[in-house]
């Protein structure tokens, strides 16, 4: 259970600075065809128009932002050191390409949550390089860079209230620890712009498979053991792909959701699992060696800027600070898992026997899952599938919302939405969503009334919509001067789960509620966040520490006392019985055990790859590099087993590379924190309220470290995890 790490603004520029060259002729301001006041990307609404977004509005709106930004950056130059301030050089610095960003945030959502049309792929792939170029404009400045180093210098600047000053601090380190050489800064150049393409091409090898590659079951004996109510909703996917009828229906099984490791886990039939396995392995199968040439890339370049590794590179702002420190703990949390590892695999192999009817020594990758839920159910004696109807979606939403809301001293309520098609009008006193199946919610403190934020909810897979389960900024937030809000703070909060069947409730596993539980995390985070500046926002806080929120919240989903409050049988309307919820909290550290080691595991693969790369990796085979690294914990298979890195973005696109531990380390964290809670009552408001204003509302203003500190008095320790797991 991952999810894209939230992206704001420049760092979608950023990403490609050193990849685009500016246009030779740029097109006159006077050339845009649609008036400012009829453009539905400037300026920001409250609510952006969906619906009137166009590919050619959207190339307007890039003309005219690219030469705003233009006018400012020649403004800059003619600040001096010597008349500089805090806000005609940083804040307005800060400022210079915001409305550019502002749009390549509309344009990533639009791509991530739409099937987008050829006319706006072809838009956006002719627009993005030139904001590419306006942003490496601004950042390659020499006079700007050398005005902003200069005024770092100045007296003023150690008055400032320790937030300016933190900032000041994030925007030189943006600039690089070394001046480099113009071949230095030649080689950046081709090194960044071959990086580019292959982070292009390693994402569109994983999406173009996870759109085709299905699975499509002809024979209902086929997927004995698989739940009812999973069967109904495999045929109804394939009833909407048009695959099948009612009569003679057909089971459509995809790689984008859960419905995948779901069938894995639960389906008693082999060749179903290996196919399942197999499909969800493809994406990956071209990636092993663009892996390893991102890898030597990122090595290189992190060279170039004085570092031995791009781990360390990576580190250097996060809680761990280092490639050595951020091993040094999965090394040691795998230590402390080896002789559950070894027991596990025991266990699992003795299983296999049974499964094949003979002894063997080694076990077919696509029966781990299955065998693991075997192994489960037999210990705890808890199928967790007896949940599911009591997890009928809405009962669940409003329960989280009730929750967290009561927690944190928050009021959530739902705003009328409305889809309509492109070009058409919103009716009045709706929002405009991109789907009907989108749903938009506000936020506001629930003592004062103020307003704090929006966001929107994307729940089900489809078509042309990215997989995986993120969460991220759709505004760029900024103050006005008596400290109201210019614009609201917008989120998305985006999952894929299987669409409800015709006529069906939505049920969801416990799974999947664990996801909307992690995904709220991150929604309150983004949205509770005061910070006026792009650089201190609760997105760009270290990439350590920023799952901590998330993973925090899905301690709720174990809890009795709190799922027995909303929990309730779709048909009865009967509480979720005390005996059975007692029965998840007790099944649950043998399950996370295994989803732990897992974890750890990747993140080994994705640290020792950025920590060691020459000395592990340079002249080898990416799995069979892999494979000597964990063999320790691995079971042992038939078939090797491929790296997770092959098809696992994080590490490759998405912002992981080198931090991917971050979810081994957001357990502990949330562990830690939430003995808190569970100490002075799981629905404690005093304690949910002082979570809030030492860890939410202050985002990147402060260092992770010390936000942690400021609510445990303490740095984080791994005790209260550890000794929940018994190891």
């Amino acid at each position: 259970m991952k999810l894209r790490v939230q992206v704001q603004g420049l760092a979608l520029l950023i990403a490609g600075i050193f990849c685009c060259k500016a246009s030779a002729v740029e097109p006159a301001l006077a050339e845009v065809t649609t008036p400012v006041a009829e453009q539905p990307f400037l300026p920001v609404a409250a609510y952006p128009d969906w619906a009137a977004m166009t590919p050619q509005q959207y190339s307007d709106a890039a003309d005219m932002v690219i030469f705003r930004a233009r006018e400012r950056m020649q403004k800059l130059h003619s600040v001096t050191p010597e008349s500089a301030n805090f806000d005609n050089t940083f804040r307005y610095y800060h400022d210079c390409l915001t409305e550019i960003a502002q749009l390549e945030l509309y344009a990533f959502h639009l791509c991530s949550a739409c099937n987008v049309s050829a006319a706006w792929s072809s838009v956006i792939s002719r627009v993005k390089p030139r904001m590419v170029a306006c942003a490496a404009e601004l950042f390659y400045d020499a006079r700007i860079v050398h005005l902003l180093r200069s005024a770092a210098e100045k007296p003023w600047v150690k008055t400032l209230p320790a937030e300016k000053q933190r900032f000041i601090r994030l925007v030189l380190q943006g600039f690089g620890g070394r001046t480099l050489s113009p071949e230095e800064n030649k080689k950046k150049f081709d090194l960044q712009n071959e990086l580019r393409k292959l982070l292009g091409i390693y994402e569109s090898n994983i999406y173009r498979a996870k759109e085709n590659v299905d699975v499509i079951i002809r024979n209902r004996e086929e997927l004995a053991g698989v739940s009812p109510y999973l069967c109904e909703a495999l045929k109804q996917a394939a009833l909407q792909r048009g695959l099948g009828t009612a009569e003679h229906p057909v089971w459509l099984i995809t790689i984008k959701g859960n419905a995948v490791n779901e069938v894995l886990r639960q389906c008693s039939v082999e060749s179903t699992r290996r196919r399942c396995w197999e499909a969800a392995q493809a994406p990956g199968k071209k990636n092993a060696d663009i892996v390893l040439r991102i890898a030597h890339i990122r090595w290189e370049l992190a060279r170039l800027e004085g570092y031995n590794n791009h781990a360390d590179y990576k580190l250097k702002d996060r809680m761990m600070g280092d490639s050595d420190r951020a091993l040094a703990f999965v090394d040691g949390m795998l230590h402390r898992f080896a002789p559950y590892a070894a027991s596990r695999n025991a266990a699992l192999l003795q299983g296999a026997a049974e499964l094949y009817g003979k002894a063997t020594d080694t076990i077919n990758p696509w029966d781990i899952e299955y065998l693991k839920a075997k192994l489960r159910e037999s210990e705890q004696r808890f199928n967790s599938a007896a949940l599911r109807p009591y997890f009928e979606q809405e009962n669940v939403l409003q329960g989280m919302f009730s929750l967290f809301g009561e927690l944190y001293g928050l009021r959530i309520t739902e705003l009328p939405a409305a889809y309509v098609p492109p070009s058409q009008p919103v009716p009045s006193g709706k929002v405009s969503v991109w789907h009907p199946s989108v749903r938009v919610f506000a936020v506001h403190d629930a003592a004062g009334g103020e307003y704090c934020g929006s966001f929107y909810l994307d729940l089900y897979s489809r078509q042309g919509k990215q997989s995986l389960s993120w969460s991220q900024s759709l505004t760029m937030e900024a103050l006005l001067e008596d400290g109201t809000k210019r614009v609201p703070q917008l989120v998305v909060m985006m999952l894929n789960l299987t669409p409800p069947s015709e006529g069906m409730p939505k049920l969801l596993s416990h799974l999947e509620v664990r996801t909307l539980f992690h995904e709220f995390g991150h929604v309150l985070h983004l949205i509770l966040g005061r910070s006026e500046l792009r650089e201190l926002a609760a997105a760009k806080q270290a990439i350590d520490f920023v799952e901590l929120p998330s993973h925090l919240h899905e301690n709720w989903t174990w809890q009795p006392d709190a799922l027995c409050s909303f929990a309730r049988h779709y048909r009865t309307d009967e509480p979720l019985p005390r005996e059975l919820a007692e029965k998840l909290a007790a099944s649950r550290y043998a399950q996370m055990a295994d989803e732990y080691l897992t974890s750890l595991l990747a993140a080994k693969e994705d640290l020792e790859l950025h920590t060691h790369y020459a000395e592990k990796f340079l002249g080898r085979e990416l799995d069979e590099a892999m494979q000597a690294l964990l063999e320790p914990w691995l079971p042992p298979t038939r078939t090797p087993l491929p790296s997770v890195l092959r098809n696992l973005p994080h590490c490759m696109t998405v912002g992981y590379d080198a931090c991917f531990y971050s979810y081994a380390l957001a357990e502990v964290m949330s562990a830690d924190v939430f003995a808190v809670f569970h100490q002075q009552g799981i629905r404690n408001s005093a304690v949910g309220k002082s979570y809030r204003r030492a860890v939410l509302e202050p985002g990147n203003s402060r260092p992770a470290a010390e936000l942690y500190r400021g609510f445990m008095g303490r740095s984080p320790k791994t005790e209260a995890f550890l000794n929940a797991l018994g190891l």
